[in-house]
């Protein structure tokens, strides 16, 4: 995860750190999947974690201000799940790129842009 060194609320990371770097992605293609993780409760990998101690959870809003520490932040599910939704929302409203494909994964939506195409039957 790019880390936020001068952004001050997510909303600002949304905006000065995560856009910008992938829409320096588009340079080198027309169509860009982002898949974001999901986190289910009773998975192998969501186990373990829980298993390794507890961290603090955080409301992920654009206004809140980002954690002190980052990699903390990240090791909670919720906090992730949380900030991936508001950085899919972000980018999908700043990208004005009509000659471009963009499609996010969003817990368990597939969002995109412009809109794909569905085969006529």
């Amino acid at each position: 995860m790019l880390k936020p060194p001068t952004a001050k609320s997510f909303k600002d990371y949304a905006h000065e750190v995560f856009t910008p770097y992938i829409l320096s992605k588009f340079q080198l293609t027309t169509r860009l999947d982002l898949v974001c993780d999901r986190y289910l409760p009773d998975s192998l990998k969501g186990t373990t974690r829980v298993k390794r101690g507890k961290w603090v959870r955080r409301r992920v809003l654009g206004r809140a201000s980002i954690p002190g520490n980052w990699a903390s932040f990240l090791r909670v599910d919720n906090n992730k799940t949380e900030l991936f939704s508001l950085l899919s929302g972000a980018l999908l409203y700043s990208l004005q790129l009509a000659e471009k494909q963009l499609v996010i994964t969003n817990r368990d939506a597939v969002l995109s842009k412009p809109p794909l195409q569905t085969p006529q039957a």
